[in-house]
């Protein structure tokens, strides 16, 4: 009897305990009660005094996705006919008080775990973004995925482009800066990069958004950050050259300028790996790069036609010494300028302890004697369904 009587017991215990854990999360939210952040953009502002002393001020646009449960229905409807975003406006001393200030104006709760871009206005980034990502190294939703981009404008205008493709601004753009790391030959720039480069004390390049005369976000350049503050910007085929020394080779188009026009290859695959040495007893760098291609475009007229493999060795040859010679140029002059580790080599020497604490402890002496050598091994793997080039076709004719 006692025996059934705790059975019983332990059933009704279990039965309590398992209600308790079918009725929900205990800090559950409504989703139109969280303001779902996809943007961030933060400026400098001119400081204030505060208790007798220079505090740093910020603007902070926070853009939030709108949900359709966070109004009523006549809201609702209205809503379906605007932007289906908002951007809230703040000013502030604090990146935390400042998107705690949602709260006070639309009474939902932020949530950073959507955030899909920062944007970096210009006057922050000249005066420098430590105090920044001392926020979002230590922010536990931060995503190391996130999408950084620097501008060059008022970021209002970054916030409001249109777009038929995304939902919101943020969106749109985070959409733009990844399509063109895979497809340009441009490097990366998002947190996790960056916030390594920061910790590391090393100089990064963060693509940097325009807009051109239709209003349409544009990415063509970079901003190159030195002790995390603005010190350059970089063209699009200086950080396309930044991107293969890097090793950063997914896809993207190649062109080389001959004097009938203009051959483009199509990069299909790549690597990029360093030999480092001592020679004449100064610090040496030899990047090999690997390139696999297919040739799109050619209004050359140095080779007549493709149906000799010597002809096409011949090519790959050509485009590889023209590429090396473009990389040599590109590694002298942001050596020369920035006499600094921009092109990441202390993330690919720590095998090599003497030269990545030579270039960790004393970075401009390393910079002003080293040596760079830079093979190009380019391979074409597919040059289309017609031998003939146009020159010989048009003779022909």
């Amino acid at each position: 009897m006692k025996r059934w009587n705790k059975n019983v017991l332990s059933a009704i215990v279990m039965l309590l305990f398992s209600s308790i854990l079918l009725a929900g999360c205990w800090d559950y939210r409504e989703l139109e009660k969280r303001a779902l952040v996809v943007g961030l953009g933060i400026d400098e502002l001119p400081p204030s005094d505060f208790a007798g002393k220079e505090v740093r001020m910020y603007q902070i646009i926070v853009q939030v996705v709108e949900t359709a449960g966070s109004s009523s229905q006549a809201a609702m409807q209205k809503q379906q006919q605007s932007a289906g975003y908002t951007n809230f406006i703040i000013q502030t001393p604090s990146i935390t008080e400042g998107i705690q200030q949602i709260i006070t104006q639309s009474e939902r709760f932020p949530l950073l775990s959507h955030l899909q871009l920062i944007v970096l206005g210009e006057k922050l980034s000249k005066k420098g973004i430590h105090e920044l990502f001392d926020f979002f190294i230590r922010f536990p939703q931060m995503r190391r995925q996130t999408e950084i981009i620097a501008t060059t404008r008022p970021l209002i205008e970054y916030f409001t482009v249109p777009s038929t493709a995304e939902p919101t601004p943020s969106l749109h753009i985070a959409s733009i800066a990844d399509s063109v790391q895979q497809t340009l030959l441009l490097p990366e720039s998002n947190l996790g990069i960056i916030s390594e480069n920061i910790r590391n004390n090393t100089p990064f390049v963060v693509l940097t958004a325009s807009l051109n005369k239709k209003g349409q976000i544009v990415i063509n350049q970079g901003t190159v950050f030195q002790n995390a503050k603005k010190v350059g910007i970089l063209s699009k085929s200086d950080i396309q050259n930044l991107s293969m020394l890097y090793g950063e080779i997914e896809r993207g188009l190649l062109h080389f300028s001959c004097s009938q026009g203009k051959a483009a290859l199509q990069v299909l695959a790549g690597n990029s790996k360093i030999r480092p040495a001592i020679k004449n007893r100064k610090p040496h760098i030899t990047f090999q790069i690997e390139l696999e291609t297919e040739l799109t475009e050619y209004q050359c007229s140095d080779i007549a036609s493709f149906d000799s493999p010597e002809q096409i060795r011949r090519m790959e040859q050509l485009y590889s010494n023209m590429l090396e010679e473009q990389l040599q140029r590109t590694a002298k002059k942001l050596t020369k300028k920035y006499k600094d580790d921009i092109f990441r080599l202390t993330s690919r020497l720590k095998n090599h302890p003497g030269m990545y604490e030579q270039i960790r402890e004393h970075p401009e002496q390393f910079f002003e004697q080293w040596t760079v050598d830079i093979n190009v091994n380019l391979k074409i793997r597919n040059i289309g369904n017609v031998l003939k080039t146009f020159i010989t076709l048009k003779k022909n004719k």
